[in-house]
């Protein structure tokens, strides 16, 4: 007799999996049913944060932002990134079958660690990714100490 083992993981997989489909297939349903602004409001653009031993940065994609559009700012010990991808002036809405690059204002908003020094924050914007550079203050930034072995 075969003995059959259960794996909640795999289990919870393929639920996943299955909802998954399901609200593809609800949405793609609705898709022509729903005038295009559907994807016209806030959104969050995705970022990767890295550390190094002298600062901390930021990676955002935002392609289709510019960069008269972004306000990058520190407040109340928080970096705030605000900006606006707009639709292209030159085109006109009745112009799109299917608009899925979300559109609309931004905002993303990150607590600053005491390491980091607030007024040493520079940043770059270059092929649709902004990347903010907080320098970390002198005092906290990594230090090699030889120890001895006795």
């Amino acid at each position: 007799m075969a003995v059959m083992r259960w794996d909640p993981l795999q289990e919870l997989f393929g639920l996943q999996q299955r909802m998954n489909r399901l609200f593809e297939q609800t949405l793609s349903r609705t898709q022509g049913e729903q005038p295009l602004d559907i994807a016209e409001g806030s959104w969050a653009p995705p970022i990767d944060i890295y550390e190094t031993a002298d600062r901390v940065v930021l990676r955002v994609d935002i392609p289709g932002v510019k960069q008269e559009d972004l306000d990058i700012r520190v407040e109340n010990n928080h970096l705030l990134i605000r900006g606006e991808r707009r639709l292209d002036p030159q085109m006109q809405r009745e112009d799109f079958l299917r608009i899925e690059r979300p559109l609309g204002t931004f905002t993303r908003s990150f607590s600053l660690p005491p390491s980091v020094d607030p007024a040493r924050i520079s940043a770059e914007y270059r092929n649709g990714v902004l990347e903010v550079t907080i320098s970390k203050k002198p005092e906290v930034q990594g230090r090699s100490v030889k120890v001895a072995v006795q």
